[in-house]
């Protein structure tokens, strides 16, 4: 059997979980931007980031849960010089738990988001032919549906009515 590369509508994300992917965020405490494919390595850049140019701020909250070696010299043979560095954040310290935002407001700022559908995840700029709308929000970021996953969702929800319908009629 061919793999399909259609979103099956069972498959699809639901609404109320889903983060779309981070365009582009800066530092807070610096000029630095981080642009990366997916949201998770953009965590991850803005950890190494933060650990390696604002320890300094990092040591106020937080305390170093490793130490890792940064460099090592050889100076002579049998002898070496190396420089460590303490490690305060990981990927999770940085990553929003409150769900509001992809990353947390302490650590960037000037989050932007794609603009995607939320079902498919498909670009709403790369959408040919397609219309699209917009869903309301409470985020701080736009949300999309195309039109062919806004119909595949009220197809979906007229069957799962018409079951429950279904289950309410009284045999005569």
């Amino acid at each position: 059997m061919a793999a399909s590369s259609e979103t099956n509508p069972s498959e699809e994300t639901e609404l109320g979980e889903y983060t779309p992917p981070l365009k582009q965020c800066s530092c807070s405490a610096c000029d630095s931007y981080f642009s990366e494919q997916t949201t998770i390595e953009t965590a991850k850049t803005v950890v190494s980031h933060w650990n390696d140019e604002h320890a300094n701020i990092l040591t106020n909250s937080f305390t170093p849960f490793t130490t890792e070696e940064v460099e090592r010299h050889v100076l002579t043979e049998g002898l070496s010089q190396a420089r460590e560095q303490h490690l305060f954040i990981t990927v999770y310290d940085v990553l929003d738990t409150d769900g509001a935002d992809a990353l947390s407001k302490s650590f960037v700022e000037d989050l932007r988001y794609e603009d995607i559908c939320v079902a498919c995840g498909t670009s709403i700029f790369d959408l040919e032919d397609v219309s699209y709308e917009e869903l309301p929000s409470e985020k701080p970021f736009s949300r999309h549906i195309c039109d062919a996953c806004s119909a595949r969702r009220k197809l979906k929800r007229r069957k799962q009515n018409n079951k429950q319908l279904d289950e309410w009629k009284v045999d005569k």
